[in-house]
């Protein structure tokens, strides 16, 4: 036996489970959970994983363990088990933090915030480790605002724009370091003057050149038609005739070109099942590229400006400019809806706000049907292959690499900052462990890299 626990009753489910998880007479990994509320269990579940479980409410499970009896138990896995509605959520691997011996979590859930329950768990290191499946718990940012309006970031995550409560639109530049004020740009002739126009039911797009020298917005309500107003640094500015729903928009990371997502089909944009992609030449407004896609939601440039990503349910399209190819990487098939794409500043990874809705019909990441939880996912482009599982809980859909490799997010009053960038997961690398790595480990993680000290002696 690896662990029992029963589920607790509440307003939320009808019914008593009770699950235990060990291995079974052929020393495989098993945990099965019975539907205890009359006198004759009956079976709800089986799962191929042994370990210890705990509720996380009337129909909720979590189960901890190594996936086979041979396993070193150096990748455990956690799963959560939405019971009645027969759900079930890969959602975290833990990997190099020796064999988890113990998980516990709270049975009073809070039915507004069901996603907040905190889970500890034991090790046969003496690590305790407390984790909430919200999201990172040490997530770090700052506010630069409370208008309530959502911000957006330039493609390096330098700069954020905003509407005020006024109407008006601002620049702030990112803080280096966090806690730091941010820093408004007030010199700056690309905001003068622009305000939410008036037949707008809801925030326009709005893209930003790294350098400061163009700025883009989308002039009419969300669900309807729209044209992009183009503003040069000089204080020049241009109209672009779209007449449709923009989705998403951005500029290339140098700054001389444009790209938007269109809804050709009219829809709103959590659908545009027809859609185009366009890029115009930011200086002049020229249109020099246009392709058609189903499913079009959101786009972003690699880092050389000759590729450009269109996301959409299920899939990822690269779009080779210079020779107008587009092909689609299989290594997204399963993501769900890509609600927005940014890439590192070398060009090696991707990062995507996915959705893992109906849209999907079950085959996302969680193998769920109506699901609506969007999640951060990362993938090596080179490799094609997830890194990772998705994480964390982000609020919007504008997201950017920071220079040292973390992960923004900006929502309505803050930028939010995954530290996913090597030196905050050294970082908490370390505070987990505390101690270097071993060997075994160095292996696991990296084994070109020279194994040096790489956290101080406690």
């Amino acid at each position: 036996m690896g662990g029992m626990t029963f589920t607790p009753p509440g307003t939320s489910s009808d019914k008593l489970y009770f699950a235990v998880s060990g291995l079974d007479a052929q020393f495989s990994p098993h945990t099965v959970v019975w539907d205890v509320t009359t006198s004759h269990p009956t079976v709800a579940m089986q799962l191929s994983l042994a370990g210890d479980v705990a509720a996380d409410g009337p129909s909720g499970l979590h189960v901890v363990g190594c996936e086979d009896a041979s396993d070193p138990c150096l990748a455990e896995r956690l799963t959560d088990i939405e019971i009645d509605n027969d759900v079930i959520l890969d959602s975290l691997s833990l990997k190099g933090l020796g064999t988890i011996t113990h998980i516990a979590g709270a049975n009073n859930v809070d039915p507004v915030a069901p996603n907040s329950i905190p889970m500890v768990m034991g090790t046969d290191t003496g690590d305790i480790i407390l984790w909430s499946d919200s999201g990172f718990s040490d997530q770090l940012g700052y506010v630069f605002s409370s208008s309530g309006n959502p911000g957006y970031l330039s493609p390096d995550g330098s700069y954020v724009t905003q509407f005020d409560n006024n109407n008006s639109l601002h620049i702030w530049r990112v803080p280096q370091q966090q806690g730091a004020p941010p820093q408004e740009i007030t010199n700056s002739a690309l905001t003068q003057g622009i305000t939410l126009p008036g037949i707008s039911q809801s925030t326009p797009k709005v893209a930003l050149a790294d350098d400061l020298s163009a700025l883009a917005l989308s002039d009419g309500n969300a669900h309807g038609q729209n044209n992009i107003i183009l503003r040069h640094a000089s204080g020049q500015t241009q109209t672009i005739s779209v007449s449709a729903t923009i989705a998403d928009l951005t500029f290339d990371w140098s700054g001389k070109q444009l790209a938007a997502i269109i809804c050709t089909d009219a829809a709103i944009p959590a659908t545009c099942s027809t859609a185009e992609m366009r890029v115009w030449d930011a200086q002049t407004g020229t249109l020099i590229y246009r392709h058609t896609f189903n499913d079009a939601l959101s786009v972003a440039f690699t880092p050389d400006d000759k590729t450009v990503l269109v996301g959409g349910i299920n899939s990822l399209a690269f779009v080779n400019l210079a020779a107008g190819a587009v092909t689609f990487p299989q290594f997204s098939s399963k993501a769900g809806i890509i609600e927005a794409l940014a890439v590192s500043a070398d060009g090696t990874t991707l990062a995507a706000v996915i959705n893992p809705s109906d849209a999907t019909n079950g085959k996302g990441p969680y193998n769920t049907i109506q699901v609506n939880s969007p999640a951060l996912q990362l993938w090596s482009i080179a490799a094609q292959q997830p890194l990772g599982v998705p994480i964390g809980n982000p609020v919007s859909t504008s997201l950017a690499f920071s220079a040292d490799g973390d992960v923004n997010f900006v929502n309505a009053s803050a930028v939010d900052t995954y530290p996913l960038g090597i030196t905050h997961l050294q970082q908490r690398a370390c505070t987990v462990a505390n101690r270097n790595l071993t060997s075994s480990e160095w292996q696991l993680y990296d084994n070109s890299e020279q194994q040096v000290q790489l956290c101080p002696a406690p």
